[in-house]
């Protein structure tokens, strides 16, 4: 069991070190509906601990399986 458990974690954390900030799904499961992460997340980035979040929209994504989803 202790083998199957580790062998899950690894799989976790090479999954978690895939992601970056310019991945769309991670960053819209991150931010969607989360106004705190948000106002984290550009106070960093941007450097200035006086913004305020009021909204968070994530990004709409629309499939097309004929051709460029958009």
């Amino acid at each position: 069991m202790q083998t199957n458990e580790a062998s899950q974690e690894s799989e976790i954390k090479q999954v978690i070190r895939s992601l970056c900030m310019m991945n769309n799904r991670f960053m819209n499961f991150m931010l969607d509906d989360n106004k705190e992460a948000a106002q984290v997340f550009l106070r960093v980035i941007l450097g200035d601990d006086k913004i305020k979040v009021r909204n968070v929209r994530i990004q709409s994504f629309i499939q097309n399986i004929y051709g460029h989803s958009s």
